[in-house]
């Protein structure tokens, strides 16, 4: 294992690293991936732009951005973390991204979300969790709400994507209703 940070049955994360922009680049050219992520992968991109990227996320407190390690194979498959991190209020945005498509539907979004609530809500002591999620990506949804988060609202015709004006909901978890679960 690479440095690993927070670990569970089959994956685990670490410190995301310039030498993982490659693969991440190449991940956007997938677009049932980029319909389902933030805006900022809708414009031009490439390798120079995400090491960039990546040396940002480190120069500022308020962002934890981890690569998926898949154990087995110690293979990068993604990336998750949390951003807009706020010490005086305790809240942090979630975010999610299986990158590599030979991994996702395998139950492994469940354990990367279970192990980093519990590293937001035991560890970072984090009153609340949230995130955007498209309102059209019914499997993610799914997801957060099986883990506890509650849709608390909806942004209209937030963005713009492939020809259509689209919804983004806003959902949330408190440390309260989080089951700590494996």
């Amino acid at each position: 294992m690479n440095n690993p940070f927070l670990i569970s049955k089959n994956v685990y994360l670490r410190p995301l690293e310039k030498e993982d922009a490659d693969t991440f680049v190449s991940w956007i050219e997938d677009w049932e991936l980029v319909k389902n992520i933030p805006q900022r992968f809708r414009f031009p991109f490439n390798t120079a732009k995400e090491k960039e990227h990546i040396n940002n996320l480190y120069k500022s407190s308020d962002n934890i951005v981890l690569a998926i390690i898949y154990k087995s194979e110690e293979k990068f498959i993604g990336t998750t973390g949390f951003g807009d991190i706020n010490p005086v209020n305790r809240t942090a945005v979630f975010g999610l991204v299986i990158g590599d498509k030979n991994y996702r539907n395998k139950g492994l979004g469940t354990e990367i979300l279970n192990l980093m609530l519990k590293y937001g809500f035991n560890i970072l002591n984090f009153n609340r969790i949230y995130l955007e999620v498209n309102a059209d990506n019914i499997p993610a949804i799914k997801l957060y709400e099986k883990a506890g988060f509650k849709i608390e609202g909806c942004l209209r015709q937030d963005y713009y994507f492939d020809g259509e004006y689209k919804d983004k909901l806003i959902m949330g978890i408190l440390k309260g209703e989080f089951r700590n679960s494996e």
